[in-house]
């Protein structure tokens, strides 16, 4: 496993959670956001977390297009922690491993019954192992039987520690006693789950138009 990737995304978590309780006034945050300084915007976007409906369309358009990583995964956080699923997943889209694996860990962790639709398709697609390791840890926080095929795929990473994680969630989830034994498994996998596909595509995010007092830096091409 790439143990960096993992440092990075468990630093940025830290981060967020040091940051998470700050009192900052919403009109203070929102105009933040489009400051020049990325850890201000970060603060902004973690200040408007559960802050109110209106506010949640800006931090949206943080996760869709800040040029740094760190503060679209808090972005991608905040909006879970909001109750915005669907916005959130966007953030399991995106091209940078720290903001794909902390949007699977938080939409795990906090996004309850209306995650599986969004991580399912992205688990099966994803192909960095290091956000592999953090679609498995939100199967594990969901425990919901759907995420079997997906982890069954998992079965076949180049990477033993993916493997062994995959299967002690396939353990967990289906309360099977087989082991770490990758040929039991895909024994069990092929006659209880022949052929399963995978969850429908994710449904699209609204479209959203931000505000030019409000709108976040773009990302650099």
């Amino acid at each position: 496993m790439h143990s960096s990737g993992f440092t990075r995304i468990l630093m940025s978590l830290v981060g967020v959670t040091l940051l998470s309780g700050c009192g900052m006034s919403v009109s203070k945050a929102m105009t933040r956001l489009s400051d020049p300084d990325p850890l201000k915007r970060q603060e902004a976007v973690l200040a408007l977390t559960g802050r109110g409906q209106e506010t949640y369309s800006q931090v949206h358009q943080v996760l869709l297009h800040d040029e740094q990583n760190f503060v679209r995964a808090s972005a991608a956080r905040a909006l879970v922690q909001s109750g915005e699923v669907a916005w959130a997943a966007d953030g399991l889209k995106d091209r940078d491993e720290l903001v794909r694996g902390q949007t699977a860990y938080v939409l795990g962790r906090y996004g309850g019954p209306e995650a599986p639709p969004y991580l399912l398709p992205a688990m099966a697609e994803e192909k960095n192992q290091t956000v592999r390791g953090f679609f498995i840890e939100a199967s594990l926080r969901q425990r919901t039987r759907d995420f079997i095929p997906c982890l069954g795929r998992y079965l076949d990473s180049p990477e033993e520690e993916i493997r062994v994680r995959a299967m002690v969630a396939l353990g967990v989830i289906s309360e099977k006693g087989l082991a770490l034994d990758v040929k039991r498994w895909k024994a069990w996998l092929n006659e209880n789950y022949p052929a399963t596909p995978v969850a429908p595509a994710t449904p699209a995010s609204p479209a959203v138009v931000p505000s030019p007092a409000a709108a976040p830096p773009s990302a650099t091409p």
